[in-house]
C-alpha cells in the first residue's frame, strides 16, 4: 500500500489568514481512497523551512552519458547557449595559450557564445566535438552544457530532476525500454528561504494527483486510450472542484471521476485530431524545416475520409507492438515534468491534456513517417520526430505557454 499525507483546508486558499484549521488527509494512493484523518491548524502558505530539501530524480539520470561527435542533432546548434557568471569570469581569467581564442569566441555583452551563419555554436567542430573541451576539458564547460539534458523543476523545499527527450540520446533510450518510468526519491539537509507564499497546500494535492495520474497510465492491463481518458476525466474533476473554491474535496472529486469506458473519442476522429494537430502552427517554428515537416504531415494524415484514416491507424498500430508503452512513456515524461508546476499558475486540467495530446501528435508524426517511407519505421526515426517536436515545444517558454493556453480552451473530456 503507497501511502502519502496530503492537507485538505477547510477554508478557502486565496485567504491571507495566518493559519486556519486543515485536515491532515492520509491517502492511499493506489486506491485514491482516504484512509485516516486528523485535524491540526497550520499556515496556509506552508513554510517549509522545519523540514529537509526533498529530491525526486528519474531512474537513469545518473548514468546519463552524451554521445557527443555521435550525436546525430547536437545541441550546440540552433539557439543561443547563455553563460552563467561563475564561467564567465573562469574564461576572463585563462591563462594557457587558448585563453585568447576562448575570449574571442564569447558575446560578453549577452553572455552567449557566438555562432556562426548557420547558428552553431563557434566552439562546435565539423567532427560535433566541443574544441574548448578539447583544449581545456569537461571542467571549462558553462553550467549550461554540463547541465544539459538534465532538467531541474524547483518547488519549496522540494527539487525534481528529470532528463530532457529534445537530446537524441535521452528520446531514443526512452523508446528503447518497456520499462516504466520511475524515480528515487530521498532527503538532505540542504533548506532554502521559504517562497514567498507558496501555495503548499495545492501543492501537496498535486504531489498526490500526479501520482494517481502515473499510476493509471502505468496500468497496461488497461487499454491505452481508456487510461488516458481516465486519467483526464479525474484531473477535469479536479479543476472544476478548485475553480469553485471545493478545495477540502477536490481529490475525492477526481476519485469519483475517475472510471472511464472507453477512450477520448476525439483521438480516434479524423477531424479533431487534425484540429489538435493544427495548434502546432500557432507555435513559433524554432527550426527552419519544422513547418515543411509539418505541411508534408498534414497532406499525407488528414486529406482523407474517416474510414481510410482508421484503418491506416489500426494498421500502423498492428505494425507496431510497442506503439502504446513508447505513448505512455511520453505521457509520463510531461506529466512528471510539468503537472506539478500547476502550483504557479493553477493550470491543472490543461497540463495533463497536453500530456497525453504531445504523445498523440508524436503518434500522428510517427504515422506520416510511417506512410512516408512504404510503411516502414525505425526506432531511431521515432526517436527523431519525438526529440524534434520536444525541442520545437520546450526549449521555448512562450510555445509552453502556448499549449498550455490552448489545451485549457479545448477540454477533451
Amino acid at each position: 500500500m503507497s501511502i502519502t499525507t496530503t492537507v485538505n483546508a477547510t477554508t478557502d486558499i486565496a485567504t491571507t489568514d495566518i493559519a486556519t484549521s486543515v485536515v491532515v488527509t492520509i491517502y492511499d494512493i493506489s486506491l485514491g481512497l482516504s484512509i485516516g484523518k486528523k485535524n491540526c491548524r497550520i499556515n496556509l502558505y506552508q513554510k517549509r523551512t522545519e523540514k529537509k530539501m526533498l529530491r525526486r530524480k528519474v531512474r537513469g539520470y545518473d548514468s546519463f552519458r552524451c554521445i557527443a561527435g555521435d550525436c546525430p542533432q547536437t545541441c550546440c546548434a540552433g539557439w543561443l547557449i547563455e553563460i552563467d557568471d561563475e564561467a564567465l569570469e573562469g574564461y576572463q581569467k585563462e591563462t594557457s595559450a587558448y585563453g585568447e581564442t576562448l575570449r574571442a569566441r564569447i558575446d560578453w555583452e549577452e553572455k552567449v557564445f557566438r555562432q556562426d551563419a548557420d547558428a552553431r555554436c563557434a566552439f562546435l567542430r565539423q567532427d560535433g566535438l566541443c574544441d574548448m573541451y578539447c583544449h581545456l576539458g569537461e571542467d571549462s564547460l558553462c553550467l549550461t552544457c554540463t547541465s544539459y539534458p538534465r532538467h531541474t523543476e524547483e518547488f519549496e523545499n522540494v527539487r525534481e530532476y528529470s532528463l530532457a527527450i529534445s537530446c537524441p540520446a535521452v528520446a531514443e533510450q526512452l523508446l528503447a525500454t518497456t520499462q516504466p518510468l520511475s524515480w528515487e526519491t530521498w532527503e538532505d539537509d540542504e533548506i532554502e528561504e521559504p517562497y514567498e507564499e507558496f501555495h503548499g497546500i495545492l501543492y501537496e494535492k498535486l504531489v498526490v494527483m500526479r501520482e494517481s495520474m502515473i499510476a493509471i497510465m502505468q496500468d497496461r492491463r488497461i487499454p491505452f486510450a481508456i487510461r488516458c481518458h481516465t486519467m483526464l476525466r479525474k484531473v477535469n474533476a479536479m479543476q472544476e472542484a478548485l475553480d469553485e473554491g471545493r478545495w477540502e474535496s477536490c481529490l475525492l472529486d477526481a476519485k469519483a471521476a475517475e472510471d472511464a469506458k472507453e477512450g477520448v473519442r476525439a483521438f480516434a476522429s479524423l477531424e479533431d485530431m487534425h484540429v489538435l494537430f493544427r495548434n502546432l502552427y500557432a507555435l513559433e517554428p524554432l527550426s527552419y524545416m519544422w513547418r515543411e515537416r509539418l505541411l508534408a504531415a498534414e497532406h499525407l494524415l488528414y486529406e482523407t475520409d474517416q474510414e481510410t484514416y482508421t484503418h491506416l491507424q489500426q494498421e500502423f498500430e498492428t505494425s507496431q507492438p510497442d506503439l502504446f508503452v513508447k505513448m505512455e512513456q511520453i505521457v509520463v515524461y510531461f506529466i512528471f515534468a510539468y503537472f506539478c508546476g500547476a502550483v504557479y499558475d493553477e493550470y491543472v486540467y490543461a497540463l495533463a491534456q497536453e500530456a497525453v495530446v504531445n504523445a498523440y501528435l508524436i503518434r500522428e508524426l510517427w504515422l506520416a513517417k510511417w506512410l512516408e517511407q512504404d510503411k516502414t519505421i525505425t526506432i531511431k526515426d521515432m526517436a527523431e520526430i519525438a526529440y524534434r517536436y520536444s525541442r520545437e515545444l520546450e526549449h521555448s517558454e512562450e510555445n509552453l505557454e502556448s499549449m498550455e493556453e490552448m489545451m485549457d480552451g479545448q477540454i477533451l473530456v
